[in-house]
């Protein structure tokens, strides 16, 4: 049960390293509960119907920062709508893997989900956006009830992945 990224030489498509991000049961239950609870519908089945299809989990994010690779876990969600819409991409995990060594460098569970647009950087650290998932936010916003909405702008170091800052309350 794993997630293999590979890294390719420029000039001969040989792949030079593997990073193999292997999922705890925790991310295997967080990933999914992502998508069941909202009713998620895929396909039409043989009967004509729709039914909830098992997606299998994706390095999401993918993104190189410095000495780091830097990923996020989601759902291989091509076929999946909800009520007619593409779904998100959002996660619930950011992790780094050492570029030279391969080796995973640090991983940061959030408190809420992240989406792939909310994620730069700079030279020393990793900034992204911790937030309600979407199907909440949207609900939030239908009812006009603010206080379901969570958002925090935080920045942990590429290096260590510790919190450098956060920022509570974007709108």
């Amino acid at each position: 049960n794993g997630l293999t990224c590979h890294a390719l030489d420029a000039k001969t498509a040989q792949t030079v390293r593997e990073y193999t991000h292997v999922l705890t049961s925790e991310q295997a239950s967080e990933t999914e509960r992502l998508i069941p609870r909202h009713g998620v519908l895929t396909k039409k089945t043989k009967s004509g119907k729709y039914g909830l299809k098992d997606p299998s989990v994706v390095w999401e994010f993918l993104g190189l920062a410095d000495n780091r690779l830097i990923g996020t876990l989601g759902f291989d969600a091509a076929n999946l709508k909800h009520n007619g819409m593409a779904i998100p991409h959002q996660s619930r995990y950011i992790f780094a893997y050492d570029k030279t060594t391969g080796e995973k460098a640090w991983e940061i569970k959030l408190d809420n989900t992240v989406m792939p647009t909310a994620i730069v950087c700079d030279e020393e650290n990793l900034y992204f956006i911790d937030r309600t998932d979407e199907w909440t936010y949207h609900a939030v916003r239908r009812r006009g009830d603010k206080d379901d909405f969570r958002s925090k702008l935080v920045a942990v170091r590429l290096a260590d992945g510790d919190t450098v800052w956060t920022h509570d309350g974007l709108a």
